[in-house]
């Protein structure tokens, strides 16, 4: 092999910026192509150095990151094929490789990603242009004989707050965690890779197939579309987007105790939890089988298409998030205005009616939060299909239960997708009924999913809003001191809200119109 390479000197140095939020930037900083794109999703690959740079995911909406990668280049090193001693196909066929390494690029990466959180999406906006200006200075910027930064005082108060991750393929003393100790680390990397380059490693690799050696058939019948994997990309981004999405509804929906709510997003983040890394098992059992040409890539198409269908899709998942944001939104604006504590209901609200010192008290209640969400039904209806189906463990069931068992008969519909049917790659073929909801159920219910749907949006109802700002007129208008609270309790009577009178703890008036002239003198 030694004598069959070719070395060449290859000196080159690169620095380049960029937003690194979404995995579709990550994978683009890195220029990965779209093969491996696909196998590192489904868990086919493992990264190491800087790669694990693609591990690291984005955590909340209102984090801003901003990426400088350092990328160098020592030399280039190529196999002449033509002087390769041809292997025995007896040989191949003992392996499960299909390439042999035929050039290399040696040299390194190195990838600083910095953040900041945002409070508001303006604000965001503002954070990451500071961050990107700020990051794209990194390399020119001079550290003085004490070690500080040759920075005036305001851009040093830009940066205080960034946070740093360092992922390279250098052995660095320490790893940065603020701006300093990053642009510190930039100065050292030139030198970490000994005075001849001899610490570099393979950044870029070209393969060869083995089948050409030969003369004879590949294992590898079939690569993936670069469309079908940027359709695979943009869908793991969409789920990543609504998982991080949720989390941040999630508290702030908990930060006012709006239990319906919370109960809502859970059950959405766990139909996601479920789904996610069984659809990627899918994947990853799908894409070999394609490769080796035991399946056409339209079972991909197919998976991506039902995963669209099953309440998954991106304009979905989005609609529901943006309904329960403009929820929580309208529920924290008008909290604001009543100044008062927060007692949901049961232990917290009965402590206070309960309390001895609390003969007449007043709760300001919004009253719309508990209905039925059809497009949580879906997706949950949609989890349970696309899970494996468990053997029954009764040998003898009962016949008037048979119709409640899933039919284990396969889709005919589907036999189309296995060009040469192998018994052992069976389970493969994707059964797009296992992603979509029942269309007879669904059918049924729409004329009440339309009605749910409408009666859900409480908050964009001008009656509703109405009834919102008189409840909070007459609530901040009553002036016991410590005898009033805030609470969710539904009450259809009366949509959006009411202001709810107890004396000893006992309901008087579910709806108070306006505050009582002796409400200074009670309690």
């Amino acid at each position: 092999m030694q004598r069959n390479t070719v070395v060449c000197p290859l000196p080159y140095t690169k620095f380049e910026c960029s937003a690194s939020e979404s995995l579709s930037e990550k994978m683009s900083l890195l220029d990965v192509s779209a093969s491996l794109k696909a196998s590192f999703f489904c868990g086919l690959v493992e990264v190491g150095g800087s790669a694990k740079f693609l591990n690291q995911k984005t955590s909340s909406t209102h984090q801003c990151s901003v990426t400088l990668k350092y990328h160098v280049t020592t030399e280039f090193r190529e196999l002449i094929m033509s002087e390769l001693e041809t292997p025995k196909p007896e040989d191949i066929d003992k392996t499960d490789a299909t390439h042999i390494v035929s050039q290399v690029t040696y040299g390194a990466h190195a990838l600083m990603e910095f953040q900041e959180s945002a409070s508001e999406e303006t604000r965001k906006r503002d954070i990451q242009q500071k961050l990107s200006t700020m990051v794209h200075m990194i390399p020119v910027i001079g550290i003085n004989g004490d070690g500080s930064l040759n920075m005036n005082e305001d851009d040093k108060t830009k940066v205080q707050n960034f946070r740093c991750h360092f992922f390279g393929d250098f052995q660095t003393k320490t790893l940065p965690m603020t701006f300093q100790e990053a642009v510190a680390v930039c100065k050292e990397l030139p030198y970490l890779l000994g005075e001849k380059g001899e610490k570099a490693v393979p950044v870029t690799v070209w393969l060869y197939p083995l089948s050409k050696l030969t003369n004879t058939e590949g294992k590898l019948k079939r690569m993936l579309s670069d469309m079908l994997v940027e359709k695979f990309q943009r869908a793991m981004d969409d789920l990543h987007q609504a998982e991080i999405r949720a989390n941040d509804l999630l508290e702030k929906s908990k930060a006012i105790k709006a239990e319906d709510i919370v109960g809502k997003l859970e059950s959405f983040q766990s139909s996601l939890q479920v789904f996610i890394p069984e659809f990627l098992r899918k994947m990853a059992d799908l894409i070999p089988a394609i490769r080796g040409g035991d399946v056409v890539d339209k079972a991909l198409r197919d998976l991506l298409d039902s995963q669209n269908a099953s309440g998954f899709s991106r304009a979905e998942m989005r609609h529901w998030l943006d309904g329960k944001d403009t929820e929580i939104h309208v529920l924290t604006s008008h909290i604001k205005k009543l100044q008062c504590d927060i007692k949901p209901q049961g232990s917290e609200l009965d402590c206070f009616l309960m309390d001895p010192d609390v003969f007449d008290a007043y709760v300001f209640s919004f009253t719309s939060l508990s209905y039925l969400e059809p497009y949580l039904q879906k997706i949950s209806q949609a989890v349970e299909n696309l899970q494996p189906l468990t053997p029954n463990p009764n040998p003898n069931p009962n016949p008037e239960l048979q119709h409640l068992t899933p039919n284990p008969i396969p889709n005919p519909n589907l036999q189309h997708l296995t060009p040469n049917p192998n018994p052992n790659l069976q389970h493969l073929t994707p059964n797009l009924q296992h992603l979509t909801p029942n269309p007879n159920l669904q059918s049924r219910c729409s004329s009440s999913a339309e009605q749910d749907e409408e009666e859900a949006a409480w908050y964009h109802r001008p009656d509703v809003k109405r009834a919102l700002r008189s409840s909070v007129d007459v609530f901040n208008s009553i002036v016991l001191e410590n005898k009033k609270a805030i609470s969710f309790i539904p009450d259809p009577k009366n949509p959006g809200a009411s202001v709810r009178w107890y004396h000893d703890a006992a309901l008087e008036d579910p709806h108070v119109t306006e505050a009582p002239q002796d409400s200074q003198g009670k309690g």
